[in-house]
Order: C-alpha cells, then structure tokens, then sequence
C-alpha cells in the first residue's frame, strides 16, 4: 500500500526464516511445530497447514519486487515445494491429512489450497505447465469424491493438535 520496500524486505526475511526453521528438505515438505524451547521441529507436514504456507508464498511472488534481495531465494523454495507436494499427491488426485502418511485420510481444504496455489502460479509462470495439470487432476477427485448431491463439502480436516511425536 505505502511503496515502501523495508515491508517487502521483512515479509522476505520472515519467509526465509519460516523455511530455515520448518522446511524438511529431505522430503522438501513443511514440518507442522517447531518448538523453540528445545529449537526443533515434529517432522509431520500436516495437510492444510502446508496449503496456507504453499499459497502464502505463491502470494508474495507474485507481490513481492523481482529486484528485493531474498525474492530468488523464495521463488526456489517455492518450486521445490511443488516438487514435494507432486512426489506426495494420491494416485486419484487429492492430497492427504498428513501428506506423507498414504494410511491418513484424503483431506479436502489442504487439496484445494495446493490446486489453487499451483494455478496461480502456472498463470504467473512460475511454474510449468504441468502443474496445471496436477491441480486439475486434484480439483476434479475433490469434485467427485467430497462434494456430496446437496453441496455438502467433506473430508476437511478439523484442526490440529500439537504433538510432541516425530514419525
């Protein structure tokens, strides 16, 4: 709103921060929790709360100056992230409640987080068209499996609870 470049600067610098604290480069996922106290993390990437970071960050790409230092650095993760998430996609199309865990529940809102995230960004050219693909392959299981006759929406996850447990 303002023009001010020190906003662009310290949205950056949180977004970088987020990943150095939580993301999982093995598997190039977000963790759920980090815990300062002991300065680590659970290692469960929980569904949704990978969707808000996914969208989160496909956001300020598309906000965020090209020329702010740091902007690179987000656009990188940004795209492994896209690479975790297709290596994680169910066969039919949705993502799961944990999206590691193939024994956890298809879960509806982190799905149409991701699809919507990866359109907006394969419309940015952020991504390859590809992903357009996959967010279409998402959006129509979700259509097909958790939309019931009378509009219902199903399969979204109630919340989470902290846990102290690393899987």
């Amino acid at each position: 709103i303002t023009g001010d470049e020190k906003y662009y600067k310290e949205a950056v610098r949180q977004l970088l921060n987020y990943k150095d604290i939580l993301f999982m480069d093995n598997e190039k996922l977000y963790s759920h929790i980090y815990y300062p106290e002991t300065n680590d993390r659970n290692n469960i990437p929980w569904g949704r709360g990978n969707g808000w970071v996914f969208f989160t960050l496909e956001d300020a790409l598309e906000h965020i100056p090209q020329h702010i230092e740091g902007y690179n650095a987000i656009k990188e993760n940004f795209k492994a992230f896209a690479q975790g998430l297709k290596k994680v996609q169910s066969e039919s199309g949705m993502w799961r409640q944990v999206l590691n865990l193939s024994d956890t529940y298809l879960e509806t809102s982190g799905t149409c987080i991701f699809a919507i995230g990866m359109l907006k960004a394969v419309n940015a050219k952020i991504l390859g068209s590809e992903y357009g693909e996959i967010a279409k392959k998402a959006v129509l299981d979700t259509l097909k499996r958790m939309i019931d006759e009378q509009g219902n929406v199903n399969g979204v996850c109630r919340g989470s609870q902290c846990s102290r447990e690393s899987i």
